[in-house]
């Protein structure tokens, strides 16, 4: 699993995050994610989407829990989409061994950025990272062919079926 760090968040986490060669785990199908770190007033967090469905998580910034608050997330977003428990462990396990490298890819760095001006909004309203994180996978991709992180989720992890999002 390969997190790529934007260079906001690539900064933090550089020095205190060991590249390490990569394990073999489980199987996972979500992977690589893109990251970067947004603040804002009060607000320190990290923004990731996986690479191929766009799934988002939002999560405090903690480079020293960086790996467990990351799990915590990808679990919550994928909960919040009604994604079968077993198929989640299986997510999770993959998740084990996480490696951290710089972001080069221009596309996903693009897509970050319009994504930090969405949980700039939404954290305005919301405190709880959750909802913001929740609300920030309805946002429409034109890139995706599902067009909403959860569609695109559904069809790479299988064939249940996503409930709309719980009330904002």
């Amino acid at each position: 699993m390969i997190i790529m760090c934007a260079q906001k968040l690539w900064r933090v986490v550089r020095r205190q995050v060991l590249r390490s060669n990569p394990v073999p785990a489980p199987c996972g199908l979500l992977g690589p994610w893109a990251a970067t770190r947004f603040q804002e007033e009060d607000d320190d967090v990290v923004i990731a989407i996986e690479e191929s469905t766009y799934l988002t998580v939002v999560l405090p910034l903690s480079a020293r829990a960086l790996r467990v608050a990351f799990r915590e997330a990808v679990a919550a977003a994928l909960e919040d989409l009604r994604v079968p428990a077993l198929r989640v462990e299986l997510e999770l396990s993959a998740m084990e061994h996480m490696s951290f490298e710089p972001l080069r890819d221009t596309t996903l760095q693009g897509v970050l950025r319009d994504l930090e001006m969405y949980c700039g909004i939404e954290l305005s309203y919301h405190s709880d990272l959750r909802i913001v994180q929740r609300n920030l996978n309805d946002v429409p991709h034109p890139s995706l062919p599902e067009h909403v992180p959860g569609a695109a989720v559904a069809r790479l992890l299988g064939r249940f079926r996503p409930q709309p999002a719980r009330p904002h």
